[in-house]
């Protein structure tokens, strides 16, 4: 009897155990954790070669948000989720942060949540697999560069994770992720609007005005080389007579909104001039267009830049080089040209006595001249029949 008692009392205890293990093992499951690590580095190009550099930057402040709540009471796809969240700024994410009061995650010691970079451009979390035994859902974004990086002033996109994440080899779910996000470049790079001033004294936007770049180096006049290197902390000057006709000069061309920029790339501390050398056709290049002061203002020992002033207006930042709609559409700062008074004359070539060529306006003056030709005939046939009739009297 006793034997057979701590027979059923040893398989009870073997269910129970067993049982247990189970619940043990699931539960360390629920609450396993992975280790997240975010990198934020700037990648450029060599000029003299296309090898890529990898530049990490260090100081730069991330946040983790836990979006697991958010996710699935949403009922989106997780593409749909991802595309909902890929295009929020900073600014926006931090706003709707606030509004749903969306819980951040605290760093590895479990201190603040706010991350800085270290000297590698890397942030780490320490995040649980699941919430509430499903499986969770990250956001990570940046919020402040360093602020002596503000001539790139670059942020991170965005960054959603959903878990788990698995090696793509093995398929067995990963222990330590590492995200690089993409890089979004907000510079300040220079630009301006070109507009003529009609007869009526209208204004229009001009396609098709011709500038060059010129700055003062040394007591010498250069120029913004046409070919430039595949880096944009790098540039090249020339010297030229005839920056107009020179291929080695380049020639900004302002298009369909009148638009004319640098694009991406960054100009050194100090002043700049952009003239234009050549007008658009019935337009002519007056004195302002001739010297369009371009200022950039920033600290030389940091290397940094805070503004870039163009004829006295301060410019806008922008993405990649590209200069926003808004600003497309706004069309400031603006430089004018005059429309010449014989814009709608039409130009007649004519050959001058040199072998040249000459003009000749297609005017009214063609009639008169053509008026005098005929007077002139019409004398002279009058003269023959005079002398004509002469002649005949005499022989009488």
């Amino acid at each position: 009897m006793i034997q057979r008692l701590l027979t059923w009392f040893m398989i009870l205890l073997t269910l129970f155990c067993g049982l247990w293990w189970q619940v043990s093992d699931a539960n360390a499951n629920s609450t396993d954790t992975i280790q997240v690590n975010v990198y934020k580095c700037l990648y450029t190009h060599e000029s003299s070669e296309e090898l890529e550099t990898k530049i990490p930057i260090r100081e730069a402040a991330f946040v983790g948000f836990d979006l697991t709540d958010e996710y699935y009471q949403s009922r989106m796809t997780q593409q749909e989720f991802i595309d909902m969240y890929k295009t929020l700024t900073s600014d926006d994410i931090q706003k709707i942060i606030q509004e749903k009061k969306i819980p951040l995650l605290s760093d590895i010691g479990g201190e603040s949540s706010e991350v800085y970079t270290n000297a590698e451009g890397k942030v780490s979390w320490t995040v649980a697999k699941e919430k509430n035994s499903l499986s969770a859902v990250y956001l990570f974004a940046e919020t402040r560069t360093r602020d002596d990086l503000s001539i790139f002033e670059t942020y991170s996109q965005p960054m959603l994770l959903f878990l788990p994440a698995l090696d793509e080899e093995t398929g067995k779910p990963l222990s330590v992720i590492d995200l690089f996000p993409k890089t979004i470049n907000y510079s300040c790079t220079p630009y301006f609007f070109k507009y003529g001033i009609k007869m009526d004294g209208t204004e229009t936007r001009l396609s098709d005005a011709q500038f060059v770049l010129s700055r003062q180096r040394n007591g010498i006049k250069e120029y913004w080389a046409a070919e430039q290197p595949n880096n944009l902390l790098l540039s090249k000057w020339v010297k030229s007579s005839q920056p107009q006709d020179d291929s080695e000069v380049k020639l900004f061309i302002s298009d369909e909104n009148g638009l004319v920029s640098l694009g991406n790339y960054l100009l050194p501390i100090g002043e700049y001039l952009f003239e234009e050398v050549v007008a658009p056709l019935g337009y002519e290049i007056g004195p302002e267009a001739q010297k369009i002061k371009v200022v950039v203002n920033g600290d030389p020992e940091k290397r940094t830049i805070d503004t870039i002033i163009l004829n006295n207006e301060s410019l806008n930042k922008n993405v990649f080089g590209q200069v926003s709609p808004a600003i497309i559409q706004n069309g400031v700062p603006k430089v004018y040209n005059q429309e010449k008074k014989e814009n709608n004359l039409e130009k007649k070539v004519y050959p001058t006595s040199q072998g040249g060529k000459g003009e000749l306006l297609n005017t009214g003056e063609q009639f008169v001249d053509m008026s005098i030709m005929g007077m002139g005939v019409i004398l002279i046939a009058v003269i023959l029949w005079r002398f004509k009739n002469y002649k005949l009297n005499l022989r009488k």
